[in-house]
């Protein structure tokens, strides 16, 4: 069961890293699918898979030859929103999203700080953005594995 729930989060990242992907070409406030996906899938998977997982995922998403501080924030925030879940007290539904909402505003005050600032609705747009996706990775989640999904 383990393997079904890796690869099933895998597929999950590489799809919301593509849909990000083409998202961020068009300009405007981008939502953070894969920070969301990943945060998210979080909830089904160990500290090791999701280190792996994460490292993937900034991996494919760095597209320079040289290691960017954005990608390093983007790993240390997705870590640090694994680690946190278990010590959330309240419903897995509301942790997650209380997870995807502060990776996804330490990850805009640290690595996308102009855009918090200068354009609020934008960066408004992009945070709630990301909390909806999040949500909706983990209730697909959920569906998938059951409602021990999120569970200490």
């Amino acid at each position: 069961m383990r393997w079904e729930k890796f690869l099933v989060a895998l597929v999950i990242v590489f799809f919301a890293i593509v849909f990000q992907v083409r998202l961020s070409g068009g300009g405007g406030a981008v939502v953070d699918v894969a920070l969301a996906a990943l945060v998210a899938c979080g909830a089904v998977l160990t500290v090791g898979e999701m280190a792996l997982l994460t490292v993937l995922a900034a991996w494919a998403l760095n597209w320079e030859p040289v290691f960017g501080w954005e990608i390093g924030v983007f790993i240390i925030v997705v870590t640090l929103a694994r680690l946190m879940r278990p010590f959330l007290p309240w419903q897995p539904w509301f942790s997650n999203l209380l997870a995807v909402g502060v990776a996804a505003l330490c990850f805009n005050f640290l690595a996308a700080w102009p855009l918090p600032a200068t354009d609020p609705v934008a960066f408004l747009t992009s945070w709630l953005g990301t909390i909806f996706v999040g949500a909706f990775v983990f209730q697909f989640l959920r569906v998938v594995f059951g409602r021990e999904t999120g569970s200490r």
